[in-house]
């Protein structure tokens, strides 16, 4: 049905970018006291908190690629976390003034691990980084390497196409139109299917009584 892994490959890799909104989906409720008992640390935004980092969420290691969705949302789940919905991974990179690119609105081949241009060639070369290689590359909530990397799965699909799944944020081989943060791409895509370019992050809903949160 979504041809073979060759084509689907090469159609994620086009540089091509499927712009729609999305709705919200649930997921495990949690205090910000309890949050990532794992490693790393996460960042309350309003009604949930979401990973500093790409999974495992552990500044300076490789984030987890080559995973399915369902093997995404498998390990956040053993932590007691979910993966993220669309609207709250929207959030999170945007930052509260909403800006294209997370830092700004202008793009920055310098600031995230993303495509670059250099002596007029737009270079493609850079191959995935460990969390936090890119100092620059965090939203105004402090929430890291959103664009660029690598794909992160998030929990939403579209409602055109409700078999296959969603991906946001870029990498560092992708189109820069595709690193802004109203991107999102899920032609194709599987549940099952995986990918060196995908990797993810993961969410909790938090509740009212203690949850710190991001101003």
């Amino acid at each position: 049905m979504f041809g073979d892994d060759r084509t689907a490959r090469v159609l994620l890799w086009a540089w091509v970018a499927l712009w729609a909104g999305a709705a919200a989906a649930q997921g495990p409720d949690a205090t910000a006291a309890g949050a990532d008992s794992a490693a790393g640390d996460m960042v309350a935004i309003g009604s949930f908190a979401i990973d500093r980092y790409e999974y495992p969420n552990e500044r300076g290691v490789m984030p987890t690629v080559d995973v399915s969705w369902y093997e995404a949302a498998a390990l956040c789940a053993a932590r007691g976390k979910r993966l993220c919905t669309d609207s709250e991974w929207q959030q999170a990179a945007a930052g509260p003034h909403n800006l294209l690119f997370g830092y700004g609105d202008e793009f920055d081949g310098g600031r995230c691990n993303t495509p670059y241009e250099l002596d007029g060639v737009w270079r493609h070369d850079r191959g995935t980084a460990s969390s936090g290689s890119f100092a620059g590359c965090c939203s105004a909530y402090q929430v890291c390497d959103m664009i660029g990397n690598v794909w992160e799965w998030v929990a939403d699909t579209l409602a055109t196409q409700p078999h296959a799944r969603m991906v946001r944020g870029g990498s560092w081989f992708n189109s820069v139109n595709m690193t802004r943060v109203d991107t999102r791409y899920d032609r194709f895509l599987p549940a099952d299917y995986r990918l060196d370019l995908i990797g993810f992050r993961c969410c909790r809903s938090l509740t009212p009584a203690g949850a710190s949160r991001a101003p």
